[in-house]
């Protein structure tokens, strides 16, 4: 009898397993199916590349209509990347991404002018965004950063060569799940107070831009996440006293090819003994005893292999 149960039991167990190895590939081939492109011609005029293991699906110089009828034919597919060109995003449906599972949205050439705080353009990405990138946007000023609110898993944003004079104090109601932000290129002049009040960014970058100076309080008091600081290739001449006071977890500032003129050690007290690396070249520093800590630093073990390029650091006077 005990032999006969025990091997009851192991047909039970052999059984179960097989269901579930069997349930398993069921699943699996669903969400291939799912997350492979369409055929062609139903997709048109937008084009799906399948890689080894993601989609990317591209829609350039579409009309309302068809971008309408390219996202109806993706409605409950996983799309890994998704990039919009040179279209007006007030003519984009309210709904047309809905049941679209993007986790990455790029926009090349996209025209933000008409996006209001009440937009409904990012309805059906709630859940699924996580990262956008805007390259060569027009009408980004007109933006009210809050319409990227809903998108609660959103961390990060990367702007590219768009033209916008300031960003505003309407950025800080952007998701708190976003940790990476990247400003490289464009007429950026302007960072209003509070701009990032609120926010948990970690890796905040802004170059190449015409940004003349920058407040301490653009920043939450303190900036406990903040770990990567890089203002390279703008027009800084001077930073604030207060500049890097409670940014207890900065460990990368990169303040190279500006115009800084000088950069005391007071200035740098609270994050000096932090920092992993200091880029501070190519700058028209006048040498006067504001910087004789720079001096101190070349020769002081503790410091020196932070300072990488500290051949580059040059007196313009």
């Amino acid at each position: 009898m005990a032999a006969a149960s025990s091997s009851r039991s192991s047909r039970s167990v052999a059984t179960l397993a097989t269901l579930r190895l069997s349930l398993l590939i069921v699943i699996q081939l669903l969400v291939s199916a799912r997350a492979a492109c369409p055929k062609k011609e139903a997709l048109r005029p937008c084009t799906c590349f399948s890689f080894h293991n993601y989609e990317r699906v591209e829609c350039k110089d579409v009309d309302r209509r068809a971008l309408k009828n390219a996202l109806s034919v993706l409605r409950g597919s996983f799309v890994f990347e998704f990039e919009l060109s040179k279209y007006n995003l007030k003519d984009a449906p309210s709904d047309v991404f809905r049941g679209v599972r993007v986790t990455e949205l790029y926009t090349y050439m996209a025209d933000f002018s008409n996006v209001s705080n009440g937009s409904n353009l990012f309805d059906g990405f709630d859940d699924t965004l996580t990262m956008i990138e805007i390259k060569r946007a027009k009408g980004l000023e007109y933006l009210h950063w809050s319409a990227m609110s809903r998108l609660k898993n959103l961390q990060r944003l990367l702007i590219f060569s768009t033209d916008f004079p300031k960003l505003d104090k309407s950025f800080s109601l952007m998701p708190k799940s976003l940790t990476h932000v990247m400003v490289q290129g464009g007429s950026l002049e302007f960072v209003d107070e509070g701009a990032f009040l609120g926010l948990e960014i970690r890796d905040l970058e802004i170059s190449f831009t015409r940004l003349e100076k920058i407040s301490r309080n653009v920043f939450p008091v303190p900036a406990t996440c903040l770990s990567v600081l890089s203002l390279r290739h703008n027009r800084i001449r001077s930073l604030p006293e207060d500049m890097f006071s409670e940014m207890p977890a900065l460990t990368l500032l990169d303040l190279s090819n500006n115009g800084l003129v000088t950069l005391s050690e007071s200035s740098m007290a609270p994050v000096l003994r932090n920092l992993r690396l200091l880029e501070m070249s190519n700058n028209q520093y006048y040498c006067d005893c504001n910087l004789t800590w720079v001096g101190r630093a070349f020769t002081n073990s503790n410091y020196l292999d932070r300072f990488w390029q500290r051949n580059d650091i040059t007196c313009s006077a």
